[in-house]
């Protein structure tokens, strides 16, 4: 059953494909956003998220781009009901054979089919509220050269679409972030909310051991320009649920998984000569690393080093002393 979050965004009231085209000016078979929605399992979910593309008001095209891992329920079902209905703005990537547990993720699947200048993204089981968000991002990001991302809040809800937390974004984070800051990871925007430009070209090798890609593209992006956070755009539903990929993850994984992201992502610009970065996010792994080693042991081969230092100094000493008689 529909929450009161979804309801205003009732698939019986949406437009049809035919309204949605007559609004858009210019080549509409080349769009101005690439939204791309990953999915898996997301039967209960996907058609809010695809209920919260078509309400998008805009005056430009844009494609949706799905990317469906092989789901085991109906979620694919799901989306071509959707396709038929907008055969020109719906593009289903309908994997017959799960693509994540051979480590292929769905990044670079929309990628290589994707025609627009920006990329905006939400997986399958969240959901967009503002029927403006993409018009206001794309006035944004045109006006603003020098801006290479921006986003915006969310609410938190459960399965059942009931309120959780008013707000998913940390005070400290509701503002614009620099270059620098982005790519020393030092900024921190939700991935529902993102739109960015269409820039990133590289497949890193890092991509490949990164679990948590998120981390690794606001700092590539952070080559490009600064990121921007609206106040003027309704907050999106982040949705919290059992079958979530990373509410099947406890705490001690979630904190293994963080590390080695950020020590790829060191590796990144280790490699590409961007010392900033690099130690920046070395030095993340550094202190996640000491805070997860269990204290005893830690202090205990601290403390064999020290009398190992020790022991040698009194050695070099007496030898020294018996070098000078």
């Amino acid at each position: 059953m529909r929450g009161p979050f979804v309801k205003q965004l009732d698939a019986a009231d949406l437009p049809t494909e035919a309204s949605i085209l007559s609004a858009w000016q210019g080549d509409i078979a080349t769009p101005v956003v690439s939204i791309f929605c990953a999915t898996f399992n997301h039967q209960p979910y996907i058609e809010d998220a695809l209920i919260g593309f078509l309400i998008q008001q805009t005056d430009f095209p844009f494609e949706i781009i799905v990317h469906d891992d092989a789901s085991t329920d109906a979620t694919a079902e799901v989306i071509k009901s959707y396709q038929q209905r907008y055969p020109s703005i719906i593009k289903p990537i309908l994997q017959s054979e799960n693509q994540y547990s051979q480590g292929r993720k769905p990044g670079p699947f929309m990628t290589a089919v994707a025609k627009g200048r920006y990329i905006a993204l939400c997986e399958g089981d969240d959901f967009w509220r503002d029927p403006d968000k993409l018009a206001k991002q794309v006035k944004f990001l045109e006006d603003h050269p020098d801006y290479v991302v921006s986003g915006h809040d969310a609410i938190i809800i459960d399965e059942d679409d009931k309120v959780v937390q008013q707000g998913k974004l940390a005070e400290r984070f509701k503002r614009d972030f620099s270059a620098e800051s982005l790519q020393c990871g030092d900024a921190f925007l939700l991935t529902l909310s993102l739109m960015y430009r269409n820039v990133m070209t590289e497949d890193p090798p890092e991509r490949l051991i990164v679990l948590n890609g998120d981390n690794l593209n606001l700092s590539l992006l952070g080559g490009f320009g600064k990121s921007h956070f609206h106040h003027d755009i309704e907050p999106a539903a982040y949705r919290t649920h059992g079958g979530g990929v990373w509410s099947l993850v406890n705490q001690k994984q979630r904190n293994y998984q963080q590390m080695v992201s950020w020590l790829m992502i060191h590796r990144y610009h280790f490699r590409h000569g961007n010392k900033a970065a690099a130690q920046a996010f070395f030095a993340k792994f550094g202190e996640r690393a000491v805070t997860q080693l269990a204290w005893k042991p830690m202090a205990r081969e601290l403390l064999i080093r020290v009398l190992l230092v020790r022991q040698l100094k009194s050695a070099l000493k007496r030898l020294l002393a018996k070098g000078r008689r």
